[in-house]
């Protein structure tokens, strides 16, 4: 079973707590049910399998959907868009330069060059591809502290369709 810990109140004489997330529930139930039902081993073993098949192909066929987000966060398409301190590098005090590169396609794609503060010449750049459903303008914050941590330029782009970037997700 998957626990998950929880601070309790501060001056506790536990500081952490464990309770159960319920993912073994539905199995337990599963095999309440089959032992009510008295049903032979064998019956058991076909339903249980069959349970492991349905959701093994629920899983393959629903993949793409369960991981990828294809529209874009509502009121966010763009970095303007996004709340005070999301719009731009410029809102955490670094200096960034606009990038747009054309794709074989004739799609137009947008990205940010942020500089390491002191040495960008000599600096790594590290390319940071954010997460889907939202635009670069929202990753600001990680932008600000790979800087202070790193050292390091970072190069970021927003895929098709979202962003300032041309296309379709």
């Amino acid at each position: 079973a998957k626990h998950v810990a929880t601070p309790l109140a501060a001056g506790s004489a536990r500081p952490y707590r464990f309770h159960d997330s319920g993912a073994m529930s539905p199995i337990i139930i599963m095999f309440a049910v089959l032992l009510l039902m008295n049903t032979s081993w064998m019956m058991a073993a076909l339903m249980i399998v069959g349970v492991v098949i349905f959701f093994a192909v629920n899983l393959i066929t629903r993949q793409e959907s369960m991981l990828y987000v294809p529209c874009v966060m509502p009121g966010m398409q763009r970095p303007s868009d996004n709340p005070e301190g999301l719009r731009s590098p410029e809102d955490k005090g670094l200096k960034f330069e606009d990038v747009y590169l054309q794709t074989v396609d004739g799609v137009r794609i947008h990205g940010w060059f942020i500089p390491a503060c002191e040495n960008a010449k000599t600096a790594p750049t590290v390319l940071f591809c954010h997460a889907n459903a939202g635009n670069i303008g929202l990753r600001v914050p990680n932008f600000a502290q790979l800087i202070e941590k790193m050292e390091a330029n970072i190069f970021a782009l927003d895929y098709r369709g979202y962003g300032n970037s041309g296309g379709a997700p």
